[in-house]
């Protein structure tokens, strides 16, 4: 009797151990696949994200790609609808660091664009007959939600605002006449009345060639032309006309690209002007006539530029090309000012009058850093 009860409790004895085993090596198991699971999803993941980053940038190169080896009417369909008709290609950012943001909204080409004289928003102006009003505090943002105004039965070829921003003025391409507007930042452009008018003054000498675009400072003491044949030339205009006092020639230089439609602008502070012709834009000193930086990839290839302009404080600088307005960062003349101002320095007596400058200074470089120039 003993020995069967002996017999009995060692049976059990062995089927507890090899109970104990078996869990025990399929626990270990179990955990082991877990974490087994666990490295194979981190591992996935992290090349999922390597092949996803890759794909973004193959997709960016496959639309850059894609845009050159475009028609022109491929490429205007694709400016209008910001993609092609599959959806495959779409129209890629310029890569320069100055880049900002683009506008886009306008169906036909753009024809001008000009900032209101509070610096508030700017006023575009297309052959899809609208003219609109873009909030500039909304070109940080990605949220651009311009006031549209329709012009009925024509569109507006060049536009300009009166001193106070209360009335603006547009030459109407089929009538040939200056239409007036009362401007408001609720309800955009209201029609008032069709004028016309025109009064010779003066001329601006020098070019070899036809002039192709013209600008004036804000303060109307500066302009400047830019000509088919690759040159450009700045003039201080605040002479007496009416003595036939000839303008003075400030600065001049060359421009890149010689194209029949090159555009200039005048900085608000008369630092600095650009030139804009094809695909590139080039700034330059005011002063010394000399090239400060240049913009190659401004527009997409083929899309030509149509207009330039600076905002009231000098901060951006506006491009457009068939139906895009692109805004970039006006960082080269802050470097322009900091030369100036350093000469200024040296030439300064009041002691005050350095301090200011210097701070001045010290301000417009650290502007500079916090963008990285």
């Amino acid at each position: 009797m003993v020995d069967v009860v002996q017999i009995v409790v060692a049976l059990v004895v062995l089927a507890i151990g090899a109970y104990v085993v078996l869990f025990a090596g399929k626990k270990g198991s179990a955990s082991e696949r877990k974490g087994q699971d666990q490295d194979g999803e981190k591992k996935n993941k992290k090349n999922k994200n390597k092949k996803k980053s890759k794909g973004k940038k193959n997709k960016t190169e496959d639309d850059a790609s894609g845009v050159k080896n475009m028609s022109l009417k491929q490429l205007q369909r694709l400016y209008m609808k910001g993609k092609n008709r599959k959806g495959k290609v779409k129209v890629p950012d310029p890569t320069d660091p100055l880049f900002v943001t683009a506008l886009k909204g306008h169906t036909e080409p753009i024809l001008d664009a000009v900032f209101a004289p509070s610096g508030t928003a700017l006023a575009t102006c297309s052959e899809d007959r609208t003219l609109r009003l873009w909030p500039r505090k909304s070109f940080e943002g990605s949220d651009h939600k311009p006031i549209s105004s329709r012009i009925e039965l024509d569109h507006i070829t060049h536009f300009a605002f009166s001193t106070d921003g209360k009335a603006a003025a547009g030459v109407l391409a089929r009538d040939q006449q200056i239409r007036l507007f009362k401007v408001s930042s609720k309800t955009g452009f209201t029609p008032v009345k069709d004028i016309a008018h025109s009064h010779r003054c003066g001329r601006l000498p020098g070019h070899s060639a036809p002039t192709a675009h013209f600008a004036f400072s804000r303060d109307s003491a500066l302009a400047a032309s830019v000509a088919r044949d690759g040159t450009w030339k700045c003039f201080n205009i605040n002479v007496r006309w009416d003595l036939d006092e000839d303008p003075r020639l400030l600065s001049e230089n060359t421009y890149a690209q010689p194209s029949s439609a090159p555009r200039i602008a005048i900085s608000s502070s008369n630092y600095t002007l650009c030139v804009g012709s094809k695909q590139t834009i080039e700034m330059f000193s005011v002063h010394s006539g000399e090239r400060l930086y240049a913009i190659t990839d401004a527009h997409a290839p083929g899309m030509d530029l149509t207009h330039l302009c600076y905002d009231m404080d000098d901060e951006f600088i506006i491009s457009t090309a068939y139906t895009r307005v692109h805004v970039w960062r006006n960082l080269p003349q802050k470097r322009e000012m900091i030369a100036r101002l350093t000469e200024k320095v040296r030439t300064e007596r009041n002691q005050s009058g350095k301090d200011r400058i210097k701070a001045q200074v010290a301000e417009l470089q650290k502007n500079l850093k916090a963008y990285g120039w």
